[in-house]
Formats: structure tokens, C-alpha cells, sequence
């Protein structure tokens, strides 16, 4: 007897012939269709990316699963200043962003901030429309947190499946 229902379904596939490679066959489909770098890439495809960061080795694993993302039609520029990176946000043509905290450094004014609230506020104070993930590290995640969310970034995350997770919720067609 074979068991079915509209949750549990028996997989059935001929290991007389070619073995069980028809097995190979469902997880390669089940990969594609689970896959991180898959579904970031299908919806990145034809979205511009910006990534601000001084130290980009820090999100080598990210930037690897984003990039195979970039290989299926999405554009990333890394920059390593909130400046330059306001400089290229002001023409709108990017759809996402994202920062890392960042340590104390001046501002254009001076002032000693954080890379992140100086982006924040930079982009609040020239009208720029584009949401901004903050991935950083978990040290005081919870207090810039607070503080990012109230500058008007979209998500502030500490570990790569969140920041894919927060891309996921931001770029995913709502369900009618």
C-alpha cells in the first residue's frame, strides 16, 4: 500500500535502472528550490545593491551567496565610506543597501557617529529612498538596533540567515 496525503507524498522513483539517481534528481530540485544564493537570486535579479563597508572580508560568506545572486542579474558595489556611498545613492538608482555599524568616526560636520547613523541620517536628510540593512556585529546588537530601526532602517541583523532572511521579507511579493 502506498501511504499519500495532502502533506506526506511517497517519492517513487526506478532504482532498477539507473540506480537512484532518481533520487539525486529530487534533492537537486529541492536545492533549487531552497537554495539561499537561488532564492536571493531570484529576487535580486535586476536590483542594484550597494554595500558599505570599510573591512568587506568581514562578510566574505554573504558577499559569496549574494554574489552567485549578482551572477543571475543582480549589481553590487561595494564602497568603504558613508560619503562616497551617499554620493552614489543620490541619483536612485540603487534598490537596497547594506551597512555595517561601523566604529566612531567624523562626519562631514565633524561629529564622532557611527558609519551607520551617519549613512542613515545622511539618506533621511537628502530624501533618498532606499532600505537599509544594518548587518553588524551581535556586541550592543540590541541597543543599535533600537537606534538604526529609529533612523529608518528597514532591519538590523548580526548573522547571514537573518540579513538573507530580512532580504527575503523585504524584496518578496506580497500574497493575495
Amino acid at each position: 500500500m502506498v501511504y499519500s496525503s495532502p502533506r506526506i507524498q511517497v517519492l517513487g522513483y526506478d532504482t532498477e535502472s539507473d540506480g537512484y539517481s532518481g533520487f539525486d534528481e529530487y534533492l537537486k530540485t529541492i536545492h533549487g528550490k531552497t537554495a539561499p544564493a537561488r532564492i536571493l537570486g531570484d529576487l535580486l535579479n535586476g536590483k542594484k545593491l550597494l554595500w558599505l563597508d570599510p573591512e568587506p572580508d568581514n562578510n566574505l560568506y554573504g558577499k559569496k551567496v549574494i554574489n552567485k545572486s549578482a551572477d543571475m542579474g543582480c549589481e553590487i558595489v561595494e564602497l568603504p565610506d558613508p560619503s562616497v556611498a551617499l554620493d552614489h545613492l543620490k541619483d536612485g538608482s540603487f534598490d537596497l543597501v547594506i551597512s555595517h555599524w561601523g566604529g566612531l568616526a567624523k562626519d562631514a560636520s565633524g561629529k564622532l557617529r557611527p558609519t551607520a547613523v551617519q549613512l542613515l541620517d545622511g539618506i533621511r536628510k537628502r530624501d533618498i529612498e532606499v532600505p537599509v540593512i544594518i548587518f553588524a556585529s551581535p556586541k550592543h546588537g540590541q541597543d543599535n538596533r533600537s537606534k538604526a530601526l529609529s533612523l529608518g532602517a528597514f532591519e538590523y541583523t548580526w548573522y547571514f540567515e537573518d540579513l538573507f532572511e530580512a532580504i527575503q521579507r523585504l524584496f518578496k511579493e506580497p500574497k493575495l
